[in-house]
């Protein structure tokens, strides 16, 4: 857990409140040295939201600059490792 990047998620104002709970628990996975990949079902889990709900605000949050979302191939052709989440702090 990285105290600085959920200190700086609690600061964000004019979000949709289930946005900002998904920028707190991206945040609260964060750690400096490894950065933050939660899976979505560990997501879906900790917001206690769905998937599909889960993506609106994935895509709340990139818009308002706040996350970006790097896939990661994985060693098979069409296989994906979990998702890279940038934060803007």
């Amino acid at each position: 857990m990285s105290k600085l990047a959920t200190d700086w998620a609690i600061l964000q104002r004019g979000l949709h409140p289930a946005a900002k709970l998904v920028l707190w628990h991206l945040c609260n996975r964060h750690t400096p040295l490894s950065g933050c990949f939660p899976s979505q079902d560990q997501l879906t889990a900790d917001t206690e939201i769905s998937r599909a709900s889960l993506n609106i605000q994935f895509r709340r949050l990139e818009e308002a600059g706040l996350i970006r979302r790097l896939k990661r191939p994985g060693q098979g052709s069409q296989q994906w490792k979990s998702t890279r989440y940038v934060l803007g702090f």
